[in-house]
Parts: C-alpha cells; structure tokens; sequence
C-alpha cells in the first residue's frame, strides 16, 4: 500500500512539472485550466499543490469522469466554491467547498471542457466585479476628500480676516 501511495504521489508531481507551462495570465493572475487524467484526490493535490507553492494563484482542472475541481490563494480573494458550483452545474451536478478550494461533479462528463471555459468566464465577471468595486469606491472617497480639503482651505482664509 505504501508503495502505490508512493507511486502516486510520483505521477502526480510529474503531473504538476509538466501543467506548470500551461498557466496563462488573467487581469495579473497566474490560472492553470486544465483536464487531466486522475480521480478526485489527484485533483485535490494538484489544484492545493500549485496554490500553496505559487505556481498558480487560480486553478480550474477536471477529468473525464465529470470531476472538477477549483482552487485559488486566499490572498488573490477569488471564490472558487461559486465558480465550481455553477460550473458543475453545466455538467448536470453540483458543487461547493471552501472559498480557497471547492469540488464538483457531474454525469455530463463530455460537457468538461465547456464547464472550464465557464469557470475561466466566471473568473473574469469577478474579476471586472472587483475591479469596478474599486474604482467607484476610489471615486466616491476624492470628491468628499476635496470637500474636506476645501472646507478647511475656507476655514483658513475666513479666520484672516
């Protein structure tokens, strides 16, 4: 038992070595989209193993059983459980975990490479989403920091005469 244990654990990180290339840049995120041979407890290892060594910041792999599998650094303040949860709805299941890492499945295996492309789409509106957060609440601060700033400019110029 310990040496398939071992052994998996080997095709895993040979695995792991070869997806790396395959990571692309979104709004300054490094994100691995991928289907892969492995069950879910390969999935699991992968997705953690590139997050928690920063290989990756977002990552999104499946296999052709239905499986899919989300996960993401808690620092990039993406919410992986969402994304897989509607993803693996497009492939006629459901889906849930943690917000830094989340599963899912479903019988509509043949549907995986829609259901990642989902979740890449997922990953850009939250993107936007946050984007635009904070460029209205940056917008909505100046104006009243000007208000302020002239309130005590006002102030100065009144206490002179």
């Amino acid at each position: 038992k310990n040496e398939i244990a071992k052994l998996q654990k080997e095709i895993a990180n040979l695995k792991v070595s070869t997806l790396a290339d395959n990571a692309i840049e979104i709004n300054g995120l490094k994100v691995l989209k991928e289907i892969i041979d492995g069950d879910i407890k390969e999935l699991q290892k992968i997705a953690t193993d590139f997050t928690d060594n920063d290989k990756a910041d977002v990552v999104f792999i499946g296999n052709n059983e239905g499986k899919i599998v989300g996960a993401a650094t808690k620092d990039c303040g993406i919410q992986v459980n969402a994304i897989i949860k509607e993803a693996a709805s497009l492939l006629g299941g459901g889906g849930g975990g943690r917000p830094n890492l989340a599963q899912g499945a479903g019988p509509n295996a043949d549907k995986m490479p829609e259901a990642l492309d989902l979740a890449i789409e997922l990953l850009n509106n939250e993107l936007q989403i946050g984007v635009r957060r904070i460029t209205v609440s940056t917008c909505g601060i100046v104006p009243n920091i000007i208000k302020i700033f002239s309130y005590f400019y006002m102030c100065k110029i009144i206490h002179h005469f």
